[in-house]
């Protein structure tokens, strides 16, 4: 048997087009590969404006604010807007701006013996509320006059741990909660909400079985989120009217608002979920798997996306932090690591702020971070 060359060429002209087809379909195989690794990235760098702080430095508006190692988050407070701080002592209470002017000083019957619950809350106005004797606030206005009292206490002859109180971002809304109270030897609790910084205003939670870890406002404060030591999370209107009620598998860290509040972020040291506020159904879940535990984690519906920062805190300071970055609609997660230490403080917030569309910045370390997302 012998092949002639007309067979011959045939032959090496149909190998050659099954070799070329071959290389062709490895070639699109490849670029198909590539092409799905660069479609989800998370880029990570300074904000200009707070490329020079060092870490006790936190730029607020267009100024710096130096947090010194002697801070005390009880006695000393920032605004929810960043702009006016107030500062509580033997001497009164002294309310400043962002950049240290002296706005007022405000006369305060300081207590003679030791109070653990001394505290000071100022708001966006100026105006501020003190607390003492564990569960008393005493409201003063933007003139340093006190203008009201409510009484937080619950009465129960067994005890109650310190009243606590959360305020939205515009002031509008205003959560006394009593985190633990104890009813017959076990845990309870119960919150109020009150529209002003005057009064105390009517309760909207009561539980005698369980405490609250945590209580979150959402910005606009027209929703309100109670943390329970149970991992429950119950979600109310700023009426106090109870919208839903969610249940973790995991011990809950904390949870955030969408800016429109109509969706609510919870998350355990690795782990994310976002529920509807008004169906109470969970649209989004993931783990993350990053060195340390999350700090924060905050839904966009916008761009469909979640945010979350992980790190560890060592004093004032921040260090292993990385950036992660969930596409719900494209079911995808892309992270990335920030190198070195940023300073961080417990009586500024960490929050993301959407800037467009996959753009966002985080902002409440001594340097704000940008994020941009690609899926």
């Amino acid at each position: 048997f012998a092949l002639s060359n007309l067979d011959v060429e045939q032959t090496i002209r149909i190998l050659t087009s099954l070799l070329f087809m071959k290389l062709v379909a490895l070639f699109f195989v490849a670029l198909l590969l590539s092409s799905n690794v660069g479609a989800q990235s998370l880029a990570i760098s300074v904000d200009s404006r707070t490329q020079n702080n060092a870490n006790n430095e936190f730029t607020i508006g267009s100024n710096k604010l130096t947090v010194g190692a002697n801070y005390n988050s009880k006695t000393q407070d920032i605004s929810r807007d960043l702009l006016t701080s107030a500062n509580l002592s033997s001497s009164g209470v002294q309310i400043t701006s962002s950049s240290g002017a002296v706005l007022l000083n405000a006369d305060y019957a300081y207590p003679q013996q030791a109070d653990p619950s001394l505290g000071v809350y100022v708001f966006n106005d100026g105006s501020f509320i003190v607390r003492d004797n564990i569960s008393v606030f005493h409201f003063y206005d933007s003139y340093g006059e006190e203008i009201g009292t409510f009484n937080n206490r619950a009465g129960s002859p067994d005890g109650e741990a310190i009243s606590e109180i959360v305020v939205s971002k515009t002031g509008q809304t205003i959560v006394f909660y009593n985190p633990k109270i104890i009813l017959q030897g076990k845990p309870g609790s119960r919150a109020y909400v009150s529209a002003s910084s005057t009064s105390g205003g009517t309760e909207f939670y009561f539980s005698n079985t369980n405490e609250i870890k945590r209580v979150e406002v959402s910005d606009n404060g027209a929703f309100i989120a109670i943390i329970t030591d149970d991992n429950k999370v119950v979600m109310f209107d700023k009426y106090g009217n109870k919208l839903n009620e969610i249940s973790y598998d995991r011990e809950l860290e904390g949870a955030s608002w969408s800016l429109d509040g109509m969706f609510l972020t919870v998350y355990s040291a690795s782990r994310i979920g976002v529920y509807s506020v008004i169906s109470g159904d969970r649209i989004a879940s993931s783990t993350i798997r990053g060195k340390n535990n999350l700090l924060r984690a905050t839904y966009f519906p916008e761009d469909e996306v979640v945010l979350g920062i992980t790190g560890k805190k060592e004093g004032g300071e921040l260090t292993g932090i990385e950036g992660h970055a969930i596409s719900v609609k494209a079911r995808k997660l892309a992270r990335t690591e920030f190198s070195g230490k940023l300073g961080i403080s417990s009586s500024i917030p960490i929050s993301f702020e959407r800037n467009r569309a996959n753009s966002f910045t985080l902002n409440g370390l001594s340097k704000s971070l940008n994020f941009r997302a690609s899926f």
